[in-house]
């Protein structure tokens, strides 16, 4: 059987890979980590006299030894869950650090229920691994310099001074977060931190020395690439973000009504070579990889993300990566029994 760790939420692809294993009459059970949060009722149980892990959540009950394969689609139980509480106007600062504590032990809590629901799928072959589910993007970087890689030029200060410097030395620079995408929701709906272009009288006006903030050199696009690894195969997306200005810094700001143009692209055999270091490396059987191709003709990789969306790129391409991950659980599957 064929074990899911996926989210309840924004994760269609989920749902599109489960028809596939359904056609194809593949036994599978799927674990929400919304339901580790309070969503749905979940039980782990241990004593001296079994020594096994006993899962259940709803009315299922998963037996760990029947799953052969763990698919780690995504994970983020609890993680993020509090932010709302960052705007709320009413709080006086002490009660505000005080719930942004509670948040964080909230969190803690959960991350230790997962681990021990990981360690219980110890003998299933996993599909993507927690463990390397969430690689540092500088680290993440440097590795892939080290693999042939063109990166672009960072720089990660608290110095206002070294961030001047920076931006002398570029001319134009942008930021993005060192860690995942923050989303929040405030009023009128959900908001989302984007990598944007900083100015050198935005830093002006920071103390002299804060918080630490990524700057990068900002690239002069010909057009953005998106990139779906599985199995020792990259699909790719070129996407047309200098189409729009709304696009051109951050091509996640495009719109439905007036979307940008996309096409299949094909991985140079060079940059193939080095990104398949890179996965090596970082250990990782499937993710997506942002990258660049320059006006000068240069190919820069960004960032890879190991849970990733990847309906983005199977939809517009024709690329059927739903049912290739069908076929690549399945055949896991096949050969554990």
């Amino acid at each position: 059987m064929i074990c899911i760790l996926s989210t309840s939420e924004a994760d269609p692809s989920t749902e599109d890979v489960i028809e596939w294993l359904n056609a194809w009459n593949v036994p599978w059970v799927r674990l929400n980590a919304q339901s580790l949060s309070g969503e749905d009722p979940i039980t782990v149980s241990m004593s001296n006299t079994t020594c096994e892990t006993s899962i259940h959540s709803g009315n299922n009950i998963i037996d760990c030894k029947e799953i052969g394969v763990v698919w780690y689609r995504r994970w983020s139980a609890g993680r993020g869950r509090w932010q709302y509480s960052l705007f709320a106007e009413d709080l006086e600062a002490a009660k505000r650090a005080n719930v942004f504590g509670l948040a964080r032990h909230l969190d803690n809590e959960v991350e230790v229920l997962s681990g021990v629901l990981f360690q219980s799928f110890s003998s299933a072959r996993w599909f993507s691994h927690p463990d390397f589910a969430r690689p540092n993007k500088l680290n993440a970087l440097n590795m892939a310099a080290s693999c042939g890689l063109d990166i672009p030029a960072t720089l990660v200060t608290t110095d206002r001074g070294r961030m001047c410097q920076f931006i002398r030395a570029r001319r134009r620079v942008i930021t993005k977060p060192l860690s995942d995408l923050f989303t929040y929701d405030w009023h009128d709906g959900p908001y989302a931190s984007y990598t944007t272009e900083v100015t050198e009288s935005d830093v002006a006006v920071l103390p002299s020395f804060g918080f630490p903030m990524l700057l990068q050199e900002l690239l002069a696009k010909s057009y953005d690439i998106r990139l779906f690894y599985l199995d020792r195969v990259f699909y790719g997306m070129a996407i047309f973000s200098q189409s729009r200005n709304q696009t051109s810094v951050d091509f996640r700001r495009y719109t439905y009504e007036r979307p940008v143009r996309t096409v299949p692209y094909k991985v140079p055999g060079e940059l193939a070579t080095g990104l398949q270091r890179l996965m090596d490396a970082l250990h990782l059987e499937t993710g997506s990889l942002d990258l660049v191709k320059t006006i000068d003709g240069r190919l820069v990789f960004l960032e890879v993300n190991p849970v990733g969306q990847f309906g983005m790129v199977s939809i517009p391409c024709n690329y059927h990566l739903e049912r290739n991950i069908a076929a690549a659980l399945t055949t896991r599957l096949g050969n554990r029994q």
